[in-house]
């Protein structure tokens, strides 16, 4: 079975369930960019290889997530009392922290996803991020322009 088999397309039902949930359209993106990759590098039916892309598209989506609230919620929030008035001090969001975490562990997949094709005989030279930059960049991009729509009020992006 392929890479297109095993994930791309489990992964394009889940995104049609779930409608125009952001990350779905950047984890496709990003999906397409290992298929791509991996396909050159003979290395998109090794079991392992499928297993350490998985975990690459699942940190993604978790450190899309989190900073997604972030970004609605702020990296300052104000303090309340107990009656729930604002109190006028600010404190640095926990979300900031866990943002931080989620991205750490997405660059630790993508170097085991590395390390991975290196043990199976395909060394990518350049380095995965490397590799996918561009294409991150334009997902990045797509997200933006989607969240403008969005403030905009127009839903259908």
């Amino acid at each position: 079975m392929s890479l297109q088999e095993n994930l791309i397309e489990p992964l394009q039902l889940e995104s049609a369930e779930h409608g125009s949930i952001p990350e779905w359209k950047a984890v496709e993106c990003l999906s397409r960019a290992f298929i791509t990759l991996l396909s050159a590098l003979d290395l998109d039916g090794v079991p392992t290889v499928l297993a350490r892309m998985y975990e690459v598209l699942v940190a993604f989506i978790i450190a899309f997530r989190i900073d997604e609230e972030l970004w609605a919620q702020g990296v300052m929030l104000q303090e309340k009392d107990k009656n729930g008035q604002f109190t006028g001090k600010k404190y640095l969001n926990p979300l900031v922290e866990q943002s931080a975490k989620a991205h750490e562990r997405l660059r630790k997949a993508m170097k085991e996803l590395e390390d991975t094709c290196a043990k199976a005989g395909k060394p990518i030279n350049e380095g995965l991020p490397d590799k996918v930059r561009d294409l991150m960049k334009k997902a990045e991009l797509a997200i933006e322009k989607m969240f403008e729509a969005q403030a905009d009020g127009k839903d259908d992006v």
